[in-house]
């Protein structure tokens, strides 16, 4: 469907509607590509990226999950959600596990990182 086009004034003050332009359809996108760049953006946002860690770090810990998920070489889109899960659960096991390791930890918070790690490692 035609929508009018823009208005112009002609010499005697009245507006008259130029030629009419027809509505531009979206480029196309691939619903695969959608949903590769939804499982990229849900896996880089859980990596756990230390308060004021400096741009080069935080692109250095995204490369290295990407690098991973590359690694993986899922062939779907089945399996790349079980790969960018399998990458996300790894980063945020050993984070757990970093956390249970912090020097003067208290037992508690040590048992409690190392269950959660157990858990998220299904050991």
């Amino acid at each position: 469907m035609a929508k009018p086009g823009p208005q112009s004034k002609q010499p005697d003050g009245k507006v008259a509607d130029a030629a009419p332009t027809q509505d531009l359809a979206p480029a196309p996108r691939s619903k695969e590509r959608d949903l590769s760049l939804l499982k990229l953006n849900q896996m880089i946002s859980i990596l756990w990226l230390p308060s004021g860690a400096s741009g080069e770090i935080e692109l250095r810990t995204v490369n290295a999950a990407l690098a991973s998920l590359e690694k993986l070489a899922p062939r779907d889109e089945s399996e790349g959600m079980l790969a960018s899960q399998m990458v996300a659960t790894h980063h945020a096991a050993m984070e757990c596990l970093r956390r249970a390791m912090i020097p003067n930890q208290t037992f508690e918070g040590r048992e409690q990182n190392l269950k959660h790690a157990t858990k998220l490692l299904g050991v």
